[in-house]
């Protein structure tokens, strides 16, 4: 879910005031991967061919077998948990980097999620090659023109693979090489005292320690902020930086058949992290680079695993014997027109004079990204719950095609503004008015299993009763729907960009207040913290509620505004 502070997206001019929030995370800079499809589903069984002599026999049976599926029954009995928690271990891999807006995670996981729907047999729009659509998105870039990095290696340095551009760190800057460990100068854990660094390149890497007791143990600090650590090196006399990313964590596995991770992607989503200890202190004083692990590696020629190993397990600074090359750097930042997917994929209605009419159930796909800290959310509540809940729900209507056709959406940076569900209401890809309504899941994985928040009933009346009899026609293990609470809540996700244009909007949300989840957009967004079976539940509720909205010959009325 969208953060209450991001009603505006966030730039980088904003940047300019102290303490003001900056959207920070990954510019992608290669074109979209090859579908990948790793969880498996079935593929639609095709129809026998039925010879003109068998044709009168057979019109009775497939007309017994159409009045057996318009109960809905066949689709819903597809709804397993077993499917989402598998969507929900894919989507929240730490080796997606949080699936920011955009990233090479999130380009991986939209054509992951374009890959089920044509697995699931989904319809493409026209027009739409691929279940691939594209809005433009303008946001800050490294400048190719005005970013580089100067070193004694023998080889090119190249910037998206060896280096990338810091946000609101432009400038250039020239000296000797001084590696700081992880650059933090507090007390009690003081890495700087000893250093000669006026007139350095300091060399530091992202976060702080990882030792059970110093600076609070597991819980990172202020101390781990890289634009507070460009500040302390600023006032000890240095005159630019480079932030090491940390090397790819050794016990994340990665599954076969993944591509490529790009190496060093842009960061520019940081502020939408809720942890209130961990400021934006932007813009840096000193210009500075991201570069990583194995440049550094080979810059300073040494084995920086084993040396910040060592500090990891002593709690202690270490004394480095490396290299203090000459280098030199530039930092540039541009406003560059990025272009983002959002995913679409249709079931055609059983009934040829409703076909033309369509309910939009979505979900956001992007999450967060990864923190000043170099913490990555995976965001498994927010918001794998709402997209694999999502992808269960097209699942059960590819088996059992309910009379209206039905569009699945998964939206993109929704954690930015709303803007891929934006896009997609104000240019949807079938007739405006052909829209009967759309029905948002987002974070449904906390909370009383049995409970779910229904928002959008206050707008639409009409919905209220919807829901009553999808509960009492499908056993959907929901007990508890409440309608009328967390309104605050309701213009934060992205069917209220449906309801912004006319169009009736429903959103399943876990439990209110949002308070509640002290773990919301927070790195602590874990798949073992989520309940798969009230996401299950959710599911089957959503379901049923589609089933009802496809096979009602009456609209709901436009929402009250």
């Amino acid at each position: 879910m969208r953060s209450s502070q991001t009603d505006q997206p966030s730039t980088l001019v904003r940047a300019a005031g102290i303490g003001l929030p900056v959207a920070l995370g990954v510019l992608a800079l290669g074109p979209l991967l090859a579908a990948t499809s790793l969880a498996g589903a079935p593929t639609p069984p095709v129809a026998d061919h039925v010879e003109p002599a068998a044709s009168s026999a057979m019109s009775s049976a497939m007309s017994s077998a159409v009045a057996m599926r318009s109960d809905g029954s066949t689709g819903f009995e597809t709804i397993e948990e077993d499917d989402i928690e598998a969507d929900i271990a894919l989507l929240t891999n730490p080796y997606l980097e949080g699936r920011d807006s955009p990233s090479f995670g999130l380009e991986f996981a939209a054509e992951w999620v374009a890959g089920r729907f044509e697995e699931l047999g989904l319809e493409s729009p026209e027009d739409i090659e691929d279940h691939l659509t594209f809005y433009t998105r303008r946001m800050p870039a490294p400048d190719p023109e005005e970013t580089s990095l100067k070193t004694p290696l023998a080889r090119d340095v190249r910037l998206g693979a060896d280096f990338t551009a810091l946000l609101g760190a432009e400038g250039q800057a020239a000296g000797p090489a001084v590696f700081c460990g992880y650059g933090i100068g507090v007390k009690g854990f003081d890495e700087l005292k000893d250093l000669e660094l006026d007139g350095a390149i300091a060399v530091l890497v992202e976060g702080e320690p990882r030792h059970k007791r110093v600076l609070d143990g597991p819980t990172l600090t202020q101390a781990a902020n890289v634009y507070r650590k460009l500040v302390k090196l600023a006032e000890l006399g240095v005159r630019g930086a480079l932030v090491v990313r940390r090397a790819h964590p050794s016990d994340v596995p990665v599954p076969p058949q993944w591509p490529e991770r790009q190496p060093m992607g842009f960061r520019h989503t940081w502020a939408m992290w809720a942890d209130g200890t961990v400021p934006f202190y932007g813009p840096s004083p000193i210009p500075a680079l991201e570069v990583s692990w194995t440049f550094a590696e080979e810059l300073l020629e040494a084995d920086l695993d084993a040396h910040m190993d060592a500090i990891d397990k002593r709690g202690k600074p270490k004394a480095f014997e490396g290299a203090r090359p000459q280098v030199s750097l530039a930092c540039g930042i541009e406003q560059r027109n990025l272009s983002l997917p959002n995913v679409i994929g249709i079931v055609r209605g059983s009934d040829p004079e409703l076909a033309g009419e369509y309910v939009v159930i979505g979900a956001h796909l992007d999450h967060i990204g990864a923190d000043p800290l170099g913490r990555i959310g995976v965001g498994a509540d927010d918001n794998a719950s709402g997209t694999s809940a999502m992808l269960a729900v097209m699942k059960a209507l590819a088996a059992d095609p309910p009379p209206r056709s039905v569009i699945g959406m998964a939206f993109t940076s929704e954690e930015d503004g709303l803007l891929g569900s934006d896009a997609l209401a104000r240019t949807p890809p079938v007739s405006r008015s052909s829209i009967v309504a759309m029905v948002n899941l987002d974070m449904i994985g906390r909370g009383p299993t049995k409970g779910v928040v229904a928002l959008g009933v206050r707008e639409n009346p009409g919905f209220e009763g919807v829901i009553d009899d999808a509960r009492r026609r499908f056993k959907t293990g929901i007990k508890d729907v409440e309608m009328q609470e967390g309104q605050e809540l309701f213009r934060r996700s992205d069917h209220f960009s449906f309801h912004q244009v006319g169009i009736p909007a429903l959103f399943f949300f876990e439990h209110v207040p949002i308070s509640d989840n002290p773990d919301y957009h927070t790195w602590r967004d874990l798949p073992e913290l989520v309940d798969v079976a009230k996401i299950a539940n959710t599911a089957k509720l959503a379901y049923g509620v589609v089933r009802e909205l496809t096979e009602r010959p009456e609209r709901l009325p436009a929402p009250k505004r």
